[in-house]
């Protein structure tokens, strides 16, 4: 399996996190997004929307990152991380949708105001702030979103915390969440893949000192 995409997209980490601990043996080739490599002839066969990450298995091309998930985890028959019993299956899927209006936009609002210095529009952080109190009080009851791991923590967990870990978010209020990373973090491939963050936050936060 080939993944194409870049090691600062979320959806290209969550789907590299799951090959990862799932000890599934994949080539990564990198997609230069700041050199628009996204927007090239090459890359729009692959994918027309230019976005990443994409995967080629044998033949078999695929883009949307939640989408990618679910059929690695089919084709390659990881029932435990995405369950075969339609109902656990469906709630899996209930938070990958919730995840595109809440984790994936709150996120996007608070790195364009922190790292870009675009503000916010008016309402957006609150709603942020409100997605982020329900998760935490779903999370106050288990470990992980739905009975054990599943795909869903991944997509989800790998969005929020790159904004704890670019200290950009104070995440104190929501301690069940801060628990939750940690569970996550502790899987195989999953800090490794989050050093080329850790390397731009850092260079981010020397560039505001400067200023």
């Amino acid at each position: 399996m080939i993944v194409y995409g870049s090691p600062l997209s979320q959806p290209t980490r969550a789907v590299r996190i799951l090959l990862a601990s799932s000890n599934i043996d994949y080539e990564f080739r990198k997609v230069k997004l700041r050199e628009l490599e996204n927007k090239s002839e090459w890359f729009l066969k692959l994918n027309p929307n230019g976005l990443v990450p994409v995967i080629d298995d044998e033949g078999f091309v695929l883009s949307e990152a939640a989408a990618i998930m679910a059929y690695v985890c089919e084709s390659r028959k990881l029932h435990g991380i995405y369950p075969p019993d339609v109902q656990k299956r469906a709630l899996v899927d209930q938070w990958l949708h919730w995840a595109h209006s809440n984790s994936r936009l709150g996120t996007r609002v608070v790195l364009h105001e922190k790292l870009l210095n675009r503000k916010a529009r008016p309402g957006e952080v609150e709603r942020f702030t409100a997605a982020l109190r329900v998760l935490d009080d779903h999370l106050s009851t288990r470990n992980f979103l739905v009975d054990e791991l599943s795909i869903a923590d991944l997509f989800v967990c790998v969005d929020l915390d790159q904004t704890h870990i670019a200290n950009i978010y104070d995440f104190s209020d929501f301690p069940n969440v801060l628990e939750w990373f940690s569970r996550i973090a502790a899987l195989n491939g999953y800090d490794e893949l989050l050093d080329p963050l850790r390397h731009v936050s850092k260079r981010f936060a020397r560039g505001a000192a400067r200023m």
